[in-house]
């Protein structure tokens, strides 16, 4: 089971998560339960370098993304910024901004290999 780290710069309006070991999906769905009882950001920054995420599906992903459109509305006109440097992750996060495209979010999602090029994308 891993973990996700949750970091809060409230003022820049923006969460980092740091994503690390081997990621179920019981992980994403106890964080996400978590973080929108809480504090919610516009801008979101997810830091995958340390994150397996060999036992995620694109089932998995394209459901998680169904999930969100029904809580979007907390972060309407928001933006999600994904890092990472392994294949695996760096492709399951692009079928993440594909999926929200699909469901047509009002929260825009991109992928980055660096975290720099990410924080530039949000402004940050």
């Amino acid at each position: 089971m891993g973990t996700i780290e949750t970091t809060f710069y409230l003022d820049k309006n923006l969460t980092v998560f740091k994503a690390q070991g081997k990621l179920i999906r019981n992980d994403f769905k106890e964080w996400r339960t978590n973080y929108y009882a809480g504090t919610v950001t516009s801008l979101h920054l997810w830091d995958l370098y340390d994150a397996d995420l060999s036992e995620i599906t694109a089932d998995l992903i394209q459901l998680d993304t169904q999930r969100t459109k029904q809580i979007a509305g907390m972060r309407a006109g928001g933006k999600t910024a994904f890092v990472a440097d392994k294949d695996l992750a760096f492709g399951l996060s692009r079928m993440r901004e594909i999926y929200s495209e699909i469901e047509e979010l009002q929260i825009e999602y991109r992928t980055f290999h660096n975290i720099a090029e990410a924080k530039e994308w949000l402004g940050v």
